[in-house]
Order: structure tokens, then C-alpha cells, then sequence
């Protein structure tokens, strides 16, 4: 009798309470629909340094921001990913001066600065992996402008972009750098840090 209760056991009641454990492990993917759920905390996340000094070299201000990855700029980067079209490499640096708000469907700078000194330009010499928590887990590219205009520039905004020319696409990233009163002869250093984390 007792070996035909084991046998119960085994074939009703263990797969049974397998069937709930399993259940219990996957109920939020469940309830989420699918099995994105296990995917999501698998993100691009994004912040540039911005630092303004005076001729001299001293230091008037620094600011950490987060940037945004636009929607141009995440398909840019699905089409790298499985290289399915030709898209170069994001190593452009711009700046501008509208302190318009970032949104997902920017393709541009609002307003592209093309000041002397404050040109679009070419930082690919400026590129490296860096660790912030796993091996080579950030891209880190840099560009320090100088202001050579003759006058005071008020930035307000900065993008990475993969083609030189001016106010041409395609944008991965655009940002506020907060006001950046920058006289002539001062000089701004922006560096992106793009993490897959």
C-alpha cells in the first residue's frame, strides 16, 4: 500500500507542485506579457561631462548631465548591431545654443552652433572603451571646443553625431549642457559616456 502511495506521489503530485513553482518564478513575466519582462533591465544609459574653463585653464564650472538616445539614434544603432545597413561610426561632436527640450524625435541640434572654435567636429582621435562596472562596458568620446568667435557664446545644447557637416544627420544623442557663458579665449570640454548596462 505504502509503495503505491510513493507511486501516487510521484506521478500526480510532484509534477504538480513543479507546475506552481514554475508558475510562481514566472508570474510577473506572465503578467507582463511576454518575455521582454526579462530583458528590460538591459538598457543604454547615457550621461556627457561638461567642463568650462577660463583662457588661463581654470576651472569655472562642471556638470554631469544625461543625455538622451533619440529614436533615429537607437534604430542608427539596431542597424550596427546586426549590420543591416551602412551606417558609420558616432564620433561628431556639435554644440548649440537653443535650451529647447530634448525629445525622443530630435534628428538634429535645435540651433548648431558654427562659431569659430564651436564648429561641429571630427573626435574620433578622442574614442576609448573605459570599465565602469564590467570590462570595456562604456564608450567614451571627447572633445574640448575653444572659443575663437571675438565674443561671449551661451551654450545650451550638445549632440553625437555620425557625419561632419553641419545640421546634417543622423543624431544619436542630444543633450542640455545647462547655460555655458563662454567668452572668448574660454574653452568647453564635452565628453559622452555611452554604458550598455
Amino acid at each position: 500500500m505504502k509503495k503505491i502511495f510513493e507511486m501516487i506521489l510521484r506521478i500526480i503530485l510532484y509534477p504538480f507542485v513543479f507546475i506552481i513553482a514554475i508558475f510562481l518564478v514566472f508570474k510577473d513575466i506572465i503578467k507582463n506579457k511576454g518575455l521582454s519582462k526579462l530583458f528590460e533591465n538591459a538598457k543604454v544609459r547615457d550621461n556627457i561631462e561638461i567642463e568650462h574653463r577660463d583662457k588661463n585653464g581654470k576651472l569655472i564650472k562642471k556638470t554631469v548631465v544625461s543625455n538622451s538616445i533619440v529614436t533615429i539614434g537607437k534604430k542608427s544603432m539596431v542597424d550596427l548591431l546586426g549590420d543591416v545597413n551602412t551606417i558609420a561610426a558616432f564620433e561628431f561632436i556639435a554644440i548649440g545654443t537653443s535650451s529647447q527640450g530634448v525629445v525622443a524625435g530630435d534628428t538634429l541640434l535645435i540651433a548648431e552652433s558654427n562659431a569659430s572654435g564651436f564648429e561641429r567636429v571630427d573626435a574620433s582621435a578622442n574614442k576609448s572603451l573605459i570599465t565602469q562596472d564590467t570590462t570595456d562596458d562604456t564608450l567614451q568620446i571627447f572633445w574640448t571646443f575653444t572659443n575663437n568667435s571675438g565674443g561671449t557664446i551661451v551654450i545650451e545644447e550638445t549632440g553625437l553625431f555620425n557625419v561632419v557637416t553641419f545640421n546634417t544627420v543622423t543624431l544619436l544623442a542630444r543633450a542640455l549642457t545647462t547655460t555655458q557663458s563662454i567668452a572668448n579665449g574660454d574653452t568647453l570640454k564635452i565628453t559622452f559616456k555611452i554604458k550598455i548596462a
